[in-house]
């Protein structure tokens, strides 16, 4: 099913940033529900890039398995670059209209899930080529502690430290 989901996932991210960013650029600087459909965006995607490489890839063909590998790469690129655009966003209106504790957490996680998408990303393109899923399981595991520990420290500590 995620390999499905995939080329449309890729077609809506393209559309994001190729057409959408750069004819209302200032819009999620500016209006907060576009900001919440751009990190809702990036949450989804990285769960597809999660979920993805879960099932067995014994019935790939050579050519199915560069396929999926580019697709993915192409995916993960385009939610680095809406994820970073996203981020200066946030920080846009940290800046301009104060910390609060949404703000904080949602700055924290746009750091978190940027770092993530950012070590998957090079996974997928350094990685060997007979190899390369392992290497992204792995790196998919190991990227999901900070944003663990992201989300454990907003439900925990946070809202001790705002009160």
């Amino acid at each position: 099913l995620t390999r499905l989901i995939l080329p449309l996932v890729l077609g809506v991210l393209a559309v994001y940033v190729f057409w959408f960013i750069p004819n209302y650029f200032w819009r999620p600087f500016q209006e907060r529900e576009i900001l919440i459909v751009y990190n809702a965006t990036i949450m989804a995607v990285l769960a597809l890039l999660a979920v993805a490489l879960t099932s067995p890839d014994e019935g790939r063909s050579a050519a199915q398995d560069a396929v999926l590998r580019y697709a993915l790469l192409a995916v993960g690129a385009l939610t680095l670059l809406l994820n970073a655009y996203s981020l200066a966003a946030i920080a846009d209106r940290t800046l301009q209209l104060g910390l609060t504790p949404n703000r904080y957490a949602v700055f924290g996680w746009n750091i978190a899930t940027l770092l993530m998408l950012a070590g998957i990303t090079f996974k997928l393109w350094r990685a060997d080529q007979a190899w390369w899923v392992d290497a992204v399981r792995k790196s998919v595991a190991r990227l999901m502690v900070p944003a663990i520990v992201w989300a454990l420290w907003v439900l925990l500590i946070l809202p001790l430290s705002f009160d």
